[in-house]
């Protein structure tokens, strides 16, 4: 499975992709003072809300517009998967 992850500034979604079909959707709150084992307890509970191990996730692929974010929502990733975006 592929995450995408798309880090705005009001929200992140992060979107779940097997083959061409969408497999789930998901929005948290953008917040810039969270630290990454903060989002990736929280892309943790994405996954398994809807019933994802994180060990079926094969890739990741973030899109940002906030830079100061993209550390720690990368190491987040990387934590809960073991995957490198």
């Amino acid at each position: 499975m592929l995450i995408a992850i798309d880090i705005g500034n009001t929200n992140i979604v992060i979107g779940g992709i097997q083959g061409d079909a969408i497999q789930f959707e998901a929005r948290i709150a953008t917040d810039r003072i969270k630290t990454s084992d903060q989002y990736g307890v929280e892309i943790k509970n994405i996954l398994a809300l809807f019933g994802v191990k994180p060990c079926d996730v094969d890739d990741c692929i973030i899109s940002s517009v906030v830079p100061p974010l993209d550390h720690a929502i990368r190491r987040a990733v990387k934590k809960v998967t073991g995957a490198a975006p």
